[in-house]
């Protein structure tokens, strides 16, 4: 339905059960929900390296090229907070990493062609490969260890993916990466 017809039904519905003042508040209310629904780009370099980052989040990949072409930052760091209204999580990644934490594939392999740092880190020093080895995400594991992330790499804690999985209890992505010749013995101390 078109917002020019809802607006009209609303307008309808409101002058048929309640008062001025209650019709006001309907609108004022419809027009909130209209111009927080909207997903219009605004300007500035922010606004580019966030609509990347949701674009990889989301595996939008028809639009990463474009936005890359204006210039976003393949590299710049975002929270899901920072474009998801309602998310909670303020921890800064790169759009490579919030790609491979939702198995996102094909973005990954175009961001990874586009120069994407594969051992890039979060604000926690947190990889791609630690991020979506503590989820699950046995193909993205595979394609950025086949892009050569360093297996064996040190996160936040003290962890590697292989530590990050176990201790998750992804059995497919700890047996991956211990077939792939990850160091059962390797820490950050």
């Amino acid at each position: 339905m078109s917002r020019l017809r809802l607006a009209r039904r609303l307008n309808c519905i409101s002058t048929a059960l309640v008062g001025e003042g209650m019709k006001i508040a309907l609108l004022v209310f419809f027009l909130f929900v209209v111009f927080t629904s909207c997903s219009l780009p605004a300007m500035g370099q922010n606004s580019l390296d966030e609509q990347l980052y949701r674009a990889a989040l989301e595996g939008q990949l028809g639009e990463i090229q474009p936005l890359l072409k204006q210039g976003a930052n393949i590299e710049a760091k975002v929270s899901n907070s920072e474009v998801r209204s309602w998310a909670t999580d303020s921890t800064r990644r790169t759009p490579l990493i919030a790609a491979a934490m939702n198995g996102k594939i094909d973005v990954m392999q175009l961001l990874l062609n586009k120069g994407a740092n594969v051992e890039a880190t979060d604000d926690n020093n947190n990889t791609a490969l630690i991020a979506a080895a503590t989820v699950g995400q046995t193909e993205a594991v595979r394609l950025l260890l086949k892009k050569g992330a360093k297996i064996n790499v040190v996160g936040a804690m003290g962890e590697t993916a292989l530590d990050a999985a176990a201790e998750q209890g992804m059995i497919d992505a700890v047996q991956l990466l211990l077939d792939k010749g990850a160091d059962i013995e390797a820490t950050g101390s």
